[in-house]
This record gives C-alpha cells, structure tokens and sequence, in this order.
C-alpha cells in the first residue's frame, strides 16, 4: 500500500521556525495573564462589600472593603443589610453612624443593597 497523497497542486503548509516562536510567544503570555486574572479577580470578589453580612468587617473607604473585625484597618461593623426587595421602607437601626448603597450585576441582572455601618469597638 502506498501512503495516500493530497491532491494536485496541493501543497503541505510549512511552518518556520520564527512562526512557531511567536506562536509560542503568544500562547505564554496569554497564559501568564490569565494566572495574574483569576487571583485579583477572587481577591476582588471576597473583599467585596456586596457579599457582606451582618457581624463582618469593613474599612472605612468608599466603597469599604471586608476585613478581618480584629484588623487594625477595620473601623465599622455591619448590623444590617437590606436587599433589593426591602429598601423603599427601611431605615438603619439605632447606632448607624453609615450607610452604604452598593449594586452590582449577576446573571444580565441589576441588584441593590444598603449595609448598615456602626464603629467597631476599639480594644
């Protein structure tokens, strides 16, 4: 049997070595940037104020980042959160020396929330 052969006037595509560098290139640094996204992109996610509860953290920053409550840059502490649903009739409770309305967008969807801030009690 003898090895099957393209067609007339077809001709094999030569790839040289300099193509094969850049792509080689291309393909490391496409790489490299998504090792560098995908962390900060977690990191930006669990700072986040839109995932916080009552009893965390915050920094005093606009928009406030999570922290640790025994951090020394945690200055207010989360006694309410209210959601898309409640926020035309609430009101903080008693303490709040903050607020803070955030949004944010998941699933082609817009949501708004209000976190209650009160100091942290410095020891």
């Amino acid at each position: 049997m003898s090895t099957p052969q393209p067609p007339y006037g077809y001709q094999q595509p030569v790839i040289t070595e300099q193509a094969r560098r850049k792509g080689n290139w291309m393909f490391r640094i496409a790489v490299a940037l998504l090792v560098l996204a995908v962390p900060l992109g977690l990191w930006s996610y669990l700072h986040s104020p839109r995932i916080a509860v009552p009893g965390d953290c915050t920094t005093g920053g606009t928009p406030p980042k999570l922290t640790a409550c025994s951090s020394a840059t945690a200055e207010y502490r989360v006694t309410q959160r209210a959601n898309n649903d409640t926020l035309l009739s609430y009101s903080c409770p008693k303490g709040t020396t903050r607020t803070y309305r955030g949004k944010y967008r998941k699933h082609f969807r817009s949501y708004r929330y209000v976190l209650c801030l009160a100091p942290v009690a410095k020891h």
